[in-house]
């Protein structure tokens, strides 16, 4: 899941690649928002679905290299969120 990933994960340098060899195409993301809402950080209380859908896209461009930085910066990726409920994901549950 992406945003639990650090910078400097492999998954990053690969979604880079991505952008370097095809910078034309558009991305998807599948990934969950329930670590936010889960996060001992914050008061999980105060945390709304759309507010921790906005903070993954945040971690997911700040851990994001040069060239797919871009590409969230032109509108070619797209985040969708999985149903961490329906599918009982381990660490949202």
């Amino acid at each position: 899941r992406l945003p639990i990933l650090p910078a400097g994960d492999p998954t990053w340098f690969s979604l880079e690649s991505i952008a370097a060899y095809a910078s034309t195409a558009c991305v998807l993301l599948q990934t969950s928002y329930c670590i936010i809402q889960d996060s001992e950080d914050d008061d999980s209380s105060n945390i709304t679905e759309e507010s921790a859908q906005e903070r993954v896209v945040e971690i997911i461009y700040e851990h994001s290299l040069p060239l797919f930085r871009r590409m969230i910066e032109q509108g070619q990726v797209r985040v969708v969120y999985l149903d961490h409920e329906k599918y009982k994901m381990k660490s949202c549950s």
